[in-house]
């Protein structure tokens, strides 16, 4: 029957007949059964996948463009929009209105999930031309109230 466990090279006592491995990392095992040796290797990782979001808080908004970056470990990434799954690569920008989410799934199993929102935001040319328009329709408005008041402008000639 079973006669003891070795954990890189150390005798290790099973806690009711379990082994237990708390840290993350990989452990060469051995298994004494019947006098004989059987060796494998296990790996613990309880870790999840991490990534920087630049541009945004987890869970928050903003009007701006979002990168994500730095992925912690080889990692699955499975980024959505508005529920959708899309195509993305690490490093690029992301700055189209909506609801996204990314997640990450390391090779144990271990997930983490972001989310943030990209909130409609005008650019700077759409900006500027709004301000023309306003600028000249006030400019109109009042070469229309100064020449009404000098008469020229608004009355019937007789």
């Amino acid at each position: 029957g079973f006669e003891k466990a070795i954990v890189n090279g150390e005798e290790k006592r099973l806690n009711y007949g379990t082994l237990e491995l708390f840290d993350d990392g990989v452990y060469e095992v051995g298994v004494v059964v019947n006098g004989k040796v059987y060796n494998f290797v296990v790996t613990v990782d309880g870790t999840a996948p991490t990534l920087v979001i630049s541009g945004v808080e987890n869970g928050g908004s903003t009007k701006g463009s979002v990168g994500l970056s730095d992925l912690s470990e080889k990692a699955d990434m499975k980024v959505y929009k508005n529920d959708t799954e899309i195509s993305y690569t690490l490093g690029e920008s992301i700055s189209e209105e909506g609801v996204y989410k990314v997640i990450l799934t390391d090779e144990c199993g271990n997930v983490t999930e972001y989310t943030f929102e990209i909130l409609h935001s005008m650019n700077s040319g759409a900006v500027s031309l709004i301000i023309i328009g306003i600028m000249f329709v006030a400019g109109m408005a009042i070469l229309i109230v100064s020449m009404r008041k000098k008469g020229k402008f608004g009355k019937k000639k007789a």
